[in-house]
């Protein structure tokens, strides 16, 4: 299934504001559950708001984050900044702010790649 997951990325994004990263790793993983696990759809706003509100976070404040027109320009300008490093698939992977995986890939792709960017480092 295919779901519009923009409001999710709202939420994550208000998510590290208002908790930190560990928040905002939890509400990600609880999503990622929700879609992938138990095939939850995670563009619906009430699942949204009862996912966040499982992780502990305000129900009420969530959707105020989720009617937040500034948090929307600022999703659309991440989006917007992803585009123009390259990424055009989920996932991706930058490392070392530069390069760039795209896509699931093998194990042995991630390897060759962190040994590459550890061996120009050391050249740099």
């Amino acid at each position: 299934m295919m779901w519009n997951t923009f409001d999710a990325h709202k939420l994550l994004r208000w998510a590290l504001a208002v908790g930190g990263p560990e928040v905002q790793t939890r509400l990600k993983l609880a999503l990622f559950k929700a879609h992938f696990q138990r095939r939850r759809n995670v563009s619906d706003r009430d699942m949204l708001l009862d996912i966040a509100a499982a992780e502990g976070l305000d129900r009420a404040a969530a959707a105020e984050a989720l009617d937040d027109e500034a948090l929307g320009i600022a999703v659309r300008l991440e989006e917007q900044r992803a585009r123009e490093q390259g990424i055009n698939s989920v996932p991706s992977f930058i490392f070392n702010g530069r390069y760039i995986v795209p896509g699931a890939q093998e194990p042995d792709v991630f390897a060759a790649t962190l040994r590459r960017v550890a061996e120009l480092a050391e050249t740099a």
